[in-house]
C-alpha cells in the first residue's frame, strides 16, 4: 500500500512538471538536492553531526551535478544524506503533513491544467514539486524501499490502466476443448412474463430464471437486475474469466481438480457475483438512469477493489484496461436490456468483443405464456 500511494505521488508529479515545461530529473530532483538546507533537518534533533554531514552532502551534489539523479534510487541516496533519517519512524508524520502542505499550497495557487506558465509559477511548481519527492524519498528510504522500483511499478499500473495492448491469453488457452469456454456464441435474454427473464443459448435455458427482486420495481422504476448475466458474458468476451457462466454452460475444468476448485468453484463465482454487485452499484452511482452508457472510463478506485477481491483469481492477471473496458461493455449492454426487455448477445472470445441485436418475438424460441 505505502509503495503505492507513493508511486501515486511520483505520477501525479511528474505529470505536473511535464505540463509545465519542465525537465523532472534536472529542475525538480537535482533542484531540489542543490537547494537542501538545514529546515530538511529539522524534525531530527538537531546536532553539529547533523549539519557537518548536510554540509558534505550538499558538496557532493555540487560536484556531482545531474549525475547525482541518474536514477530515482540516485536521488534518494543522495536525499537520505541529507536528512541524517536513521530509519526514524517518529519523522512519518511531519514527512506526510510536508507532502500535504506543499502539494496543498501548490494546487491552491496554480492551475495545473492550464497550457502555459510564468517564470515566476514555473519556479514554484519545482520547489513544491521537488520538495514533494525529498519527503517521498524520505518515506521509502525509511520504509526500505526503493524509489526506482516505486517508480516503476507505478508505470506498470498506469500503462495497464491507459495504454491499451495485446489482451491477456485466455485463461483456458491448453485445458480440453470441452472445457474451454466456446470462442463465440449467443446468448437470447427473453421474457416470460413482464417481470421475468432468461437466458437462452442455442433455444435452451441456462439458468434459473431471474427477476429484479428489488424494491425500485414495485415503484415503477428502471431496475432490470433481471438481465445482470450480461455483465458475466461481457467478463467471458473481455476477460475470457467468468467462474458463473462455466458453472451455467458446463464448461467448469473438472479435468483439472486445483483449476476446478480455486478457479472454478464456489469462492470463485461469489467474488464474481460480488463484482457484478459492486460495479452494479458504482453504475447506479453515476447515473441511475443510463448506468454507464456513453462514458469512457470508470474510476481507478473501482478497479484497484476488484484487483482486491479477485487476488489468488487467474483474472487478477488480466490488466486494468481490459477490465475496464468489460465493465462498460456490459453495462452499455446492461441498459439497453432492461430498456428493450430482450435482445441477442453475440460473444467473441476471439475479438474480446460483446455485442447486442434487437431480437423480435419470432426470433428466438420463447416459452409459451404463463396459462
Amino acid at each position: 500500500m505505502i509503495c503505492e500511494e507513493l508511486g501515486d505521488i511520483i505520477w501525479y508529479a511528474v505529470t505536473i512538471a511535464r505540463r509545465a515545461g519542465l525537465d523532472f530529473r534536472k529542475n525538480i530532483l537535482l533542484g531540489n538536492l542543490r537547494r537542501v538546507g538545514d529546515h530538511k533537518t529539522s524534525y531530527l534533533p538537531s546536532s553539529k553531526k547533523t549539519n557537518n554531514a548536510a554540509n558534505k552532502s550538499r558538496n557532493a551534489i555540487a560536484a556531482k551535478g545531474i549525475g547525482a539523479v541518474e536514477t530515482f534510487d540516485g536521488f534518494q541516496k543522495n536525499a537520505s544524506r541529507s536528512a541524517i533519517l536513521k530509519r526514524r519512524r517518529d519523522v512519518l508524520v511531519p514527512y506526510l503533513a510536508r507532502i500535504w502542505r506543499n502539494s496543498g499550497e501548490l494546487l491552491d495557487h496554480l492551475d495545473v491544467r492550464r497550457p502555459d506558465f510564468s517564470e515566476e509559477e514555473k519556479q514554484q511548481i519545482t520547489r513544491s514539486l521537488g520538495d514533494v519527492m525529498w519527503y517521498v524519498a524520505g518515506f521509502a528510504t525509511l520504509f526500505e524501499e526503493s524509489l526506482s522500483n516505486i517508480a516503476s511499478l507505478n508505470a506498470e499500473k498506469i500503462q495497464s490502466m491507459f495504454v491499451p495492448g495485446t489482451p491477456t491469453r485466455l485463461h483456458d488457452v491448453g485445458d480440453r476443448v470441452l472445457e474451454q469456454f466456446p470462442r463465440k456464441f449467443c446468448v437470447d435474454f427473453v421474457p416470460t412474463d413482464g417481470e421475468t427473464a432468461v437466458m437462452l443459448v442455442n433455444g435452451l435455458q441456462i439458468g434459473d430464471p431471474l427477476k429484479d427482486n428489488a424494491e425500485s420495481a414495485s415503484q415503477g422504476l428502471i431496475d432490470g437486475y433481471r438481465f445482470h448475466d450480461c455483465v458475466h458474458l461481457a467478463f467471458a468476451a473481455v476477460l475470457g474469466w467468468s467462474p458463473v457462466l462455466r458453472s451455467l454452460m458446463k464448461r467448469k475444468r473438472k479435468s483439472n481438480k486445483k483449476i476446478d476448485d480455486t478457479q472454478d468453484g464456489a469462492r470463485a463465482t461469489i467474488v464474481e457475483e460480488m463484482i457484478v454487485k459492486l460495479t452494479h452499484s458504482y453504475a447506479v452511482g453515476v447515473d441511475s438512469k443510463h448506468l454507464l452508457k456513453g462514458r469512457g472510463h470508470v474510476t481507478m478506485d473501482l478497479l484497484k477493489q476488484i484487483q482486491m477481491l479477485t487476488e489468488g483469481l487467474e483474472v487478477n492477471k488480466n490488466k486494468f484496461w481490459e477490465l475496464e473496458k468489460a465493465i462498460l461493455e456490459g453495462y452499455n449492454i446492461f441498459d439497453q436490456l432492461r430498456r428493450h426487455g430482450r435482445g441477442r448477445i453475440v460473444v467473441d472470445l476471439r475479438n474480446r468483443s460483446v455485442s447486442l441485436s434487437k431480437l423480435t418475438e419470432n426470433e428466438a424460441e420463447i416459452f409459451p405464456e404463463p396459462t
